[in-house]
């Protein structure tokens, strides 16, 4: 018998039970009450905001050249 050591497994008997609550008998109390969030909270956090589009960074741009690259010089041996 093999065991499985992973993170999301450990705790399959409670996912099961929330979502029997959930699905099965719909019970929307189960998941508990939305907290407030105050603004004194926020001020500690950090926040990244992006200028630019994602589709025009560096890192997208280099992927194809870097794959390009690879292919000619695989092609070449």
């Amino acid at each position: 018998m093999k065991y499985i050591h992973d993170y999301p497994y450990k705790n399959i008997s409670e996912i099961k039970l929330t979502l029997k609550a959930l699905v099965v008998d719909r019970n929307e109390s189960f998941l508990g009450k939305n907290m407030p969030v105050e603004k004194a909270e926020l001020s500690n956090e950090v926040f990244e905001t992006y200028t630019n589009s994602p589709f025009i960074s560096f890192r997208i741009l280099m992927l194809p050249g870097i794959a390009t690259l690879l292919y000619f010089f695989q092609k070449e041996s």
